[in-house]
């Protein structure tokens, strides 16, 4: 795997949230590609959850600056990459303990 996939980006502002797993940034560039959304990999709520989700990633990421890691996907027709994204740090996944198969899942 090339270096690329593992740590694409420094450091970004997130400038709103669109869902519960989907992010804007100011400005990505990936693989000679550009965008701002970003898919937070790992979190996926059930249709029960997902307000509670987006508002939790709200409190925890608006305005914050994050680092995307490990993308693997690209999405040019809506110009959104899918990857780890960390706050100081830390994979934000870990900010979601009460995860599981019944409610969401990690991909």
């Amino acid at each position: 795997m090339s270096e690329e996939k593992y740590k694409i980006m420094s450091k970004f502002s997130v400038i709103s949230i669109i869902d519960e797993t989907t992010i804007n940034v100011r400005g990505w560039s990936w693989k000679n590609q550009t965008g701002s959304k970003v898919v937070v990999r790992g979190i996926q709520a059930n249709d029960e959850l997902k307000d509670l989700y987006k508002k939790r990633l709200q409190d925890l990421l608006l305005n914050e600056d994050v680092e995307l890691e490990d993308t693997e996907f690209f999405d040019d027709k809506n110009d959104t990459i899918i990857c780890d994204v960390l706050l100081n740090n830390v994979d934000i996944g870990v900010y979601f303990p009460e995860l599981s198969h019944r409610t969401a899942f990690w991909w």
